[in-house]
């Protein structure tokens, strides 16, 4: 009898700490996954108050079964059958109060399994937000690459068909200035401008046309690469700065490259 009282006991304490630690580690979870739906953490906070109150009642019903048990027993002790019946109903009480924490614990080990999907899910769209960002920062990067790249292209072909110009070779001059304007003319499928920075746009394409178009005018007329003519107004200019050359080019070509990275 007080062997069987011990035991009852043990295993009620046992389910009772099971219990509550599984409803810490419900609430710690809860604390970490603040962007779960609502309807789930009242979910789990219901679950969990249902156990524990079924443990109390489990453990209130036990003793009271155990306190009419012994009684009967010392009262009727000669009365082996009424003994047996008692011990069956007390069974039967532990066994149906055992299925309820059970039941209750499975409910709240389900509610607990979801909100791990939850946050799964949400870690899913957090890292998919992080990749598009990153996405977005290359593309924008690669862009004012392609700036520059266009607006080279553009400057070198002009370069080149000007040096044909006026070397008696104007039809394949006329070929490289059609190619020049065209590249220009087709920036916008490719480059996403900012109208408000228009003014940027236009110091970059001056920028970099100090720098490569000279050069390469020069080489197409196979002169020396700091040759400077006499007729136009850009050589002039050079004549009259001529120790200023060479730095203008160096100079052109770092702001052509730094106004795109660093300004649009």
């Amino acid at each position: 009898m007080l062997y069987e009282k011990v035991v009852v006991i043990l295993l009620t304490l046992l389910f009772s700490v099971h219990v509550f630690v599984l409803a810490e580690d419900t609430n710690k979870s809860l604390n970490e996954t603040k962007n779960i739906d609502g309807d789930a953490v009242d979910t789990v906070k219901t679950v969990s108050e249902e156990v524990i109150i079924n443990t109390i009642d489990f453990n209130t019903t036990q003793t009271i079964t155990d306190e009419e048990a012994v009684s009967g027993a010392e009262d009727m002790e000669t009365n082996k059958e009424l003994r047996q019946d008692i011990n069956k109903m007390r069974l039967s009480v532990v066994e149906n109060n055992y299925k309820i924490i059970i039941s209750k614990l499975d409910s709240l080990n389900n509610v607990i399994d979801k909100m791990n999907t939850s946050l799964n899910n949400h870690e899913i769209i957090d890292s998919n937000s992080k990749l598009k960002q990153v996405r977005l920062a290359n593309k924008i990067k690669l862009d004012k690459w392609k700036l520059v790249g266009l607006y080279s292209t553009a400057i070198i072909l002009n370069g080149i068909g000007d040096g044909l110009n006026n070397t008696r070779t104007k039809t394949m001059g006329h070929v490289f200035n059609a190619a020049s304007i065209g590249t220009l003319l087709v920036t916008p499928f490719f480059i996403d401008y900012d109208k408000k920075k228009w003014y940027w746009y236009l110091l970059t394409y001056t920028s970099l046309r100090v720098s490569l178009f000279d050069i390469t005018y020069n080489l197409t007329t196979k002169q020396p690469i700091g040759f400077v003519g006499s007729t136009a107004i850009s050589d002039k200019i050079y004549k009259s700065l001529s120790s200023s050359y060479g730095v203008s080019k160096i100079l052109g070509l770092a702001v052509g490259i730094s106004i795109p990275l660093k300004l649009l």
